[in-house]
């Protein structure tokens, strides 16, 4: 489980990267899976061996919120033709802030209200409705054919004219 984990917040944190602009915030994005990775390894080292720790998803969750708020941030401060609803990315980043978001506070309580009965129920109901709606976005990010301006030669525009179109 712990792998997995340490490998979802490098792989996003490495499509996050490819997708801001700003250096500096690179430059965290570099360095942060280097110290989530030691502290992970240092939590598995401490925590008892009888239950599972879920510090670790607490911080990747609080992480990535934070990256995916600064990756909107940027993007709204890009004028382009395209709805950036229109992009893959758009929905990979809405679908991980629902689901990260929804069970941030869900991880961080976890250890303390694992042997109430009816906090497993909500956790199961509420960990899986957002795990089913980060699916269902990250399909609709992947299906969704991006639109792109391309540049058609075909069109040419005389001076003071009207378009014409070459066929």
């Amino acid at each position: 489980m712990r792998i997995f984990l340490v490998v979802e917040f490098v792989f996003l944190s490495t499509v996050l990267y490819y997708n801001i602009n700003k250096q500096i915030v690179k430059r965290i994005i570099i360095i942060a899976p280097w110290f989530f990775i030691l502290f992970s390894i240092y939590d598995f080292r401490v925590s008892t061996r009888e239950y599972f720790s879920y510090v670790p998803l607490a911080v990747e969750c609080l992480v990535l919120v934070i990256y995916i708020t600064y990756f909107f941030f940027e993007k709204i401060q890009i004028n382009t033709p395209i709805p950036i609803y229109t992009t893959f990315m758009f929905w990979i980043a809405v679908a991980f802030i629902f689901y990260c978001s929804g069970n941030f506070f869900l991880f961080l309580y976890y250890n303390i209200a694992i042997k109430n009965e009816q906090f497993n129920f909500q956790y199961t109901l509420i960990y899986s409705t957002f795990t089913i709606l980060k699916n269902i976005l990250l399909c609709l990010g992947i299906c969704l054919k991006q639109i792109t301006r391309v540049y058609n030669p075909s069109i040419s525009f005389n001076k003071g004219d009207q378009p014409t179109y070459n066929q």
